[in-house]
């Protein structure tokens, strides 16, 4: 059963920072062997070496989320993005009105095509959800997580103790990801095996 912790600190292995490096994700769903990027044979030591360390050691994810707007009871909506204006902008919340934003995050399990970036080739890795813990602006708090309507990702939302504004826009940190909210989880891997041409993961491990 996975479950939501408090964030914590802990010992990051020089592998472990190599990894991604090592592994280049080719899509999170849909793709097949075809669609991935070449990769040029070096280490075949080191890339056995990446591979069972992710058949080991799962994988940690910080994801980011989108779509984020303002909402109240009375159904009405305010977008963190000003379509007219074509900016972020502030948005209440608080005070009747919550924070409801699309994140990333996909629950229970995820697919992946993986190629390794040396000599192995593409492999697809499922990977169950082992835990995950929110963060963010200070202010709010996190009132449910669940996934979304008609999608494949999960939908936040999130409260504050005393009215406010949020600002929406993206953030600095891990590529880009939207403030003010992200989703920290960490993956242990329950499938890990060279790709099948012609599937996607999704094909390959179909139940």
């Amino acid at each position: 059963m996975f479950k939501h912790q408090a964030a914590k600190n802990r010992h990051v292995s020089t592998l472990e920072r190599l990894l991604p490096a090592l592994l280049v994700v080719a899509a999170v769903s849909g793709a097949t062997a075809q669609d991935a990027p070449p990769s040029a044979p070096t280490d075949p030591e080191l890339d056995q070496r990446a591979l069972d360390y992710l058949r080991e050691n799962g994988i940690d994810v910080e994801l980011g989320t989108g779509n984020c707007v303002s909402k109240a009871d009375d159904g009405s909506e305010i977008p963190g993005w000003n379509e007219e204006e074509k900016r972020w902008q502030q948005i209440p919340v608080g005070d009747g009105r919550w924070l409801s934003c699309l994140s990333f995050f996909t629950g229970a399990e995820t697919k992946v095509l993986v190629r390794t970036t040396f000599s192995l080739g593409l492999w697809c890795w499922r990977g169950t959800l082992a835990w995950y813990n929110t963060s963010g602006d200070e202010r709010l708090r996190v009132t449910s997580i669940g996934p979304a309507p008609d999608s494949q990702y999960y939908l936040i939302t999130a409260t504050t103790t005393e009215p406010g504004t949020i600002l929406v826009q993206p953030g600095e940190r891990s590529g880009g990801l939207t403030w003010p909210l992200f989703v920290h989880a960490h993956y242990d891997t329950a499938a890990l095996e060279p790709a099948v041409e012609g599937l996607t993961c999704e094909q390959q491990f179909a139940d």
